[in-house]
């Protein structure tokens, strides 16, 4: 991306999500892979949105650092750009090739019991050394301990930010922070600049869920930004998993609620590996796994776009026009040609599943 087009992209990021949305939901369905810093700047003067020229100069200055990257909206993950409301950009510190390889979003609580701690460091090691990344907020409790047992065993890892690179938040994770950074991939959506507030890191839930293949939570209370994080990804169409725990722990409700309303419940890493088709005995990912992220050499783009929406629950009409620009016929016309190439399958109440591999 030259510099142009990084100042476009830039001012476009600066942009109400509305804005945003509407921009990239036009951008997506024209499908131009050119000239498009001219249409954002063409966009930005009709909408006559106001540009901080002061943050975009401080964010190309941090980009212009050794392992800082930029990645646009054309240059997500196929998974990610499918999410609702999609950020413009994603500032990248690290290996941006983590950005494209398969992920488990690895999440929980805060403050973990000791049972939760064991269960966070064996499922992050065991499913590190799988071959998967394992992504998570880089917060206290479940995030950190998952990030620190993959670093520990070799394995990749990347984390989210709720802020801008610049701040490392919590700041006892600093250490950690640097390690990820040389290691593995620290993401955000916001300008390096941007200091902590509380309302972004909900808002960033909704990208580790859009980059995974499924979440994992470790040990989550009723109320957790966990549980956030696993409705955002079932809106998503990705696999949730759940831990189940002691029924007297107020840390083990949160899990068992997700499996009363359809998580996959596990007991071990195996489990989410044998759910996801993904092999652990020789480290390397079946193609089919690559749904999220590869397309289906047997499917259309369309085809393969609408199957990322589509997991092993029951999944309604309304909730794939949501998830998709679609309209109602041209959709049917796609979810029958995946059902005549059994990739998916209808139930006689209407709801759609992916087929069991």
């Amino acid at each position: 991306m030259d510099l142009e087009q990084m100042s476009s992209w830039l001012g476009l990021a600066q942009q109400p999500y509305p804005l945003i949305n509407e921009f990239l939901k036009q951008l997506a369905s024209a499908e131009v892979d050119h000239d498009v810093g001219n249409l954002i700047d063409f966009w930005l003067k009709k909408h006559r949105c106001p540009l901080d020229k002061t943050q975009r100069s401080s964010s190309i200055e941090w980009l212009q650092q050794s392992n800082h990257h930029l990645v646009n909206f054309l240059e997500f993950p196929e998974a990610l750009k499918t999410i609702s409301n999609p950020p413009a950009v994603l500032f990248l510190a690290g290996d941006p090739k983590l950005l494209y390889q398969p992920q488990l979003a690895l999440v929980g609580s805060r403050k973990p019991t000791s049972g939760g701690r064991e269960n966070a460091i064996l499922f992050a090691s065991e499913l590190a050394r799988s071959g998967l990344v394992i992504l998570s907020g880089l917060a206290i409790g479940i995030d950190g301990l998952a990030h620190k047992a993959t670093l520990e065993v070799g394995g990749l890892t990347a984390a989210v930010l709720g802020c801008g690179h610049l701040t490392c938040y919590p700041a006892k994770h600093q250490e950690l922070f640097n390690a990820i950074k040389t290691k593995g991939l620290i993401i955000s959506e916001f300008t390096p600049d941007t200091p902590v507030r509380a309302y972004q890191f909900p808002r960033r839930n909704r990208i580790i869920s859009g980059l995974s293949l499924g979440v994992l939570v470790v040990e989550a209370a009723i109320k957790s930004g966990s549980l956030i994080t696993c409705r955002l990804a079932a809106d998503q169409g990705r696999e949730v998993f759940a831990i189940p725990g002691d029924i007297t722990n107020p840390m083990s409700r949160g899990c068992h609620h997700l499996i009363r309303h359809g998580a996959c419940l596990v007991d071990s890493p195996d489990q989410i590996l044998e759910e996801l088709n993904f092999s652990s005995s020789n480290k390397q990912i079946k193609p089919s796994n690559l749904d999220l992220f590869r397309p289906q050499n047997d499917l259309s783009k369309e085809e393969n776009l609408l199957l990322v929406g589509i997991n092993r629950h029951p999944t309604s009409i309304d909730n794939l026009l949501n998830r998709t620009s679609f309209d109602v016929p041209h959709l049917l016309s796609l979810l029958f040609n995946l059902e005549q190439k059994n990739k998916i399958f209808s139930s006689a109440d209407g709801y759609y599943k992916k087929q069991a591999r």
